[in-house]
Order: C-alpha cells, then sequence, then structure tokens
C-alpha cells in the first residue's frame, strides 16, 4: 500500500514500507492535499489531481 510520510518540516513523500520496513520513495510533495491525492492514485482510487470517493484508504503517517 502506499502511504505519504513527513519527510521534513514543508516536504510530504509518497512512497511504501516493504514488510521488512524498508522504505521506498516516489515523489515529494509540498502539501498533504497533493501528497493523499498521488496515493490515492497510486492504491487505485480517482484522480492523480482529487480525491476519490473512498479517500479514507489514504494514510498519511509523520515521520518522528
Amino acid at each position: 500500500m502506499w502511504v505519504y510520510i513527513r519527510s521534513e518540516p514543508d516536504l510530504w513523500t509518497v512512497g511504501f514500507y516493504e514488510p521488512n520496513g524498508q522504505w521506498h520513495a516516489e515523489s515529494d510533495y509540498g502539501t498533504t492535499t497533493e501528497a493523499a491525492a498521488r496515493v490515492a492514485w497510486l492504491n487505485g482510487g480517482g484522480t492523480e489531481d482529487g480525491w476519490p470517493p473512498d479517500a479514507d484508504m489514504v494514510i498519511a503517517q509523520e515521520d518522528n
């Protein structure tokens, strides 16, 4: 499953975790809205530039 994490104070990175915990980055965005739209699209919902009807699939994780 694709997710996004806060990788820097004003940067959200889209990617996925392997079962062993290894992170793979795919793209970076300046807002959570942009990152969430990309995650939704990569997870099979909606369009790249908007929220799909099942937007609750989107998972936001903050990197501490």
